[in-house]
């Protein structure tokens, strides 16, 4: 199981520094070998694990404490068995917080260091700006300059590529650090990024061949090379390229920035943008604060559904925790009934278990959460040049689970507890 694990987590690393498709199938098989290391070795990993949380949580509780201490180490393979439906819960769990988590840290940070417009029009993510907002925007009284991107989908050497489209001037809207060339993108120019430029060979001067959804081939010359932005991707053409390789009937605009001219109210401004795309419908007028929150709620709210799907797995991890220690009970009947023939009373047997089954999931919480951790890392990495770029571990959120998982142990102990407490002492020294 260690070796499986070590191997496991060598192709999570090497995963992780790379990119790309391949890159994070080789996370995903590490992580796969990692999990299968844990279950062969968690029986190993238990009796330090939960021998040091019952030496600190169990002090309060005495000889009571020190004897659920006991219980909980001296069966490794059933206290392993017991917390692992748990940890692999709480490891998806935890993946899906870091990722969701890097995601709105990662879009806040977008647009604080690369977006200077004063206002972004935006619309639904599955359909965009309709097409015209852009130009509307541009008639508002008090707008200096406006830059419409559009999505511009083609065939590459015969593979599928997706890049952007620039209507207007990024200075002043959004960062665009050209390294080498011309910062203008105009007639048959097109800008590529330093990563693309590596990766695909483009240089100043390259001439690439766009290919049409309908069949038509557009010859562009790449002009300039920019820093990495997620905002725009790996390339960028011009308005010109844009309606040539894109049909009409599927044109639309990711975004729309706006900048105002010196000295206008935004406010004001804010309120003629709202009046002149009021036609558009769906298109809402924000300012970058507002464009956070909007993306950081659509993350939240795929999270919620995520995590609504996961909690069926911690459900069933607290009916394996009930299981296991209504068994437990059973098998230690005799051993239950001395120690109630000997004084124990029955709130301390109950106790006994309760904290027997906080040990258990509190060993399966920090394993998982660990996990989850580690593998959330090594997806950020993987997935950096998407955009993910800015690892967030939410803290806080992560000690409420481990809080939570306490308190599940507690609650899921609550049957076989009782059933243990009512074991009748002299029937059970008869029967020895």
């Amino acid at each position: 199981g260690l070796v499986l694990g070590a191997l496991g987590a060598v192709a999570v690393v090497v995963g992780a520094q790379s990119t790309g498709g391949s890159a994070a199938a080789t996370v995903g098989v590490g992580a796969v070998a990692v999990i299968i290391a844990v279950a062969l070795a968690a029986p190993s990993l238990s009796r330090p694990i939960v021998g040091a949380l019952g030496s600190v949580l169990t002090r309060p509780f005495g000889a009571i404490g020190r004897l659920a201490r006991t219980n909980s180490v001296r069966n490794p393979r059933r206290t392993a068995a017991t917390a692992f439906a748990l940890m692999l819960g709480l490891m998806l769990v935890s993946v899906i917080a870091v990722l969701g988590s890097t995601a709105k840290a990662s879009v806040d940070a977008l647009v604080d260091t690369g977006v200077e417009a004063d206002y972004i029009l935006s619309g639904p993510q599955s359909i965009g700006v309709p097409t015209g907002a852009g130009q509307a925007a541009r008639d508002v009284p008090g707008v200096d300059s406006v830059a419409i991107l559009h999505p511009v989908s083609v065939d590459i050497d015969g593979e599928e590529a997706f890049g952007v489209a620039l209507d207007g001037s990024p200075e002043g809207l959004f960062d665009n650090s050209v390294v080498e060339g011309s910062r203008e993108l105009t007639g048959d120019s097109m800008a590529v990024s330093e990563s693309a430029s590596r990766n695909e060979d483009w240089t100043l001067g390259s001439v690439v061949e766009l290919e049409s959804v309908d069949g038509r081939t557009v010859p562009v010359t790449v002009t300039s090379i920019y820093e990495d932005s997620p905002l725009v991707g790996d390339w960028m053409v011009s308005e010109e390229v844009y309606q040539q390789v894109t049909p009409s009937f599927v044109r639309s605009d990711i975004v729309v920035l706006v900048g105002a001219e010196p000295g206008t109210d935004l406010d004001t401004l804010r309120t003629d943008l709202e009046a002149a795309t009021a036609t558009f419908v769906v298109v809402q007028v924000q300012d970058r604060e507002e464009f956070k929150g909007a993306q950081s709620q659509q993350i939240d709210t795929l999270l919620a559904v995520l995590y609504g799907l996961l909690a069926l797995a911690v459900v069933i991890a607290i009916l394996g925790i009930v299981n296991t220690l209504a068994l437990s009970v059973v098998e230690r009947r005799r051993e239950i009934g001395m120690l109630r023939a000997v004084g124990m009373q029955r709130a301390q047997v109950r106790r006994t278990i309760y904290l027997e089954s906080m040990l258990i999931a509190l060993f399966g919480a920090i394993v998982g959460l660990a996990l989850g951790v580690a593998f959330g890392w090594g997806f950020v990495r993987t997935l950096r040049d998407e955009g993910l770029d800015t690892l967030t571990i939410p803290w806080g959120q992560l000690l409420a689970m481990l809080v939570g998982s306490a308190v599940v142990g507690v609650l899921a102990a609550l049957w076989p507890a009782i059933r243990a407490a009512r074991t009748p002492p002299l029937e059970v020294v008869t029967e020895a």
